[in-house]
């Protein structure tokens, strides 16, 4: 009998590349569902996954419908699409309206979920007082929530859409992700401003690795966090990496009144998502892996 692929829809990035090698590694069928288009646009990408074992598969439209995912049979289905910037529709349609179709799909095949969601998240719903340890609550946010960005908004939605589906689901929301390969536009800045000389410095912003991203989720294909929502965050922030990426010998700069800028930023931009993410110097911890051995430091 053929086993059951664990579908990664919408996996073509960063995230998605590195959750499947783990996959392989673990003797899974890891398969890669993405919109048309999206495997010319990131060929480089798609040759290295496919000379991997990894499987590719494009939906014949511009967005991923519910026969796309329904007709891979998956045994479990992970919700990686994000859109850290754009308009509402875009957004929206990247966190809740595919999480939609995914729920649905993976009702009718019975398959597990794990939704990629953000700490972004978190940093608005918490309504703690600033500098408060803001940890996992087992529920994601109501829709009475008000928040900072369309970013958070749209994640939150993802998730309730996820959290009240009748079958098996994982809520999974990471910090600014780092490691080798890909990286985000922040991560790239940092090595840029290392080279010369200088650690931009700023408010706590949760950084984890993304081997340890990966490692997490395939636990939770698994089912070992059914039903939970996980943070995953390590003690290390973003200006601890600015800080090992000189080696000691960079010009602090505190980037702070920069970022301060963000409340004046729509609130579909990435200023506008950092902001929210430093404004309340919230320390983002997880209840359910507070003993991990998390990496550490830069690649």
């Amino acid at each position: 009998m053929a086993r059951a692929p664990w579908v990664l829809v919408g996996g073509l990035g960063f995230i998605g590349e590195h959750l499947a090698y783990r996959l392989l590694r673990l003797g899974l069928e890891a398969v890669i569902l993405t919109r048309r288009g999206s495997i010319k646009r990131r060929r480089r990408l798609a040759r290295r996954l496919e000379k991997a074992g990894v499987q590719l598969v494009s939906s014949q439209r511009d967005f991923i419908g519910e026969e796309d995912i329904e007709n891979l049979s998956p045994a479990v289905i992970y919700h990686l699409a994000g859109k850290a910037s754009g308009s509402w529709k875009v957004q929206w349609e990247a966190h809740a309206g595919l999480a939609e179709r995914v729920v649905r799909a993976a009702t009718r095949v019975g398959a597990r979920i794990v939704y990629v969601s953000s700490i972004a998240v978190a940093s608005d719903a918490a309504k703690a007082p600033p500098g408060e340890v803001v940890t996992e609550y087992d529920v994601p946010p109501g829709p009475q929530a008000a928040f900072e960005t369309i970013h958070a908004e749209t994640k939150a939605a993802g998730e309730r859409v996820v959290s009240s589906s009748s079958g098996k689901w994982v809520i999974a929301r990471p910090g600014l992700v780092y490691g080798p390969g890909e990286a985000h536009g922040e991560v790239k800045l940092l090595r840029t401003a290392a080279k010369l000389r200088v650690a931009p410095v700023s408010r706590r912003v949760p950084i984890v690795h993304v081997a340890d991203v990966a490692d997490i989720l395939s636990m939770a294909g698994y089912g070992g966090f059914d039903g939970k929502v996980l943070h995953l965050v390590s003690e290390y922030t973003l200006g601890d990496l600015a800080g090992e990426l000189c080696g000691g010998r960079c010009l602090r700069a505190s980037i702070d009144r920069l970022l301060s800028l963000g409340r004046l930023a729509p609130r579909s931009s990435k200023l506008r998502l950092a902001w929210s993410l430093v404004r309340r110097k919230y320390r983002y911890r997880t209840r359910v892996f507070h003993t991990y051995p998390w990496r550490l430091g830069p690649v």
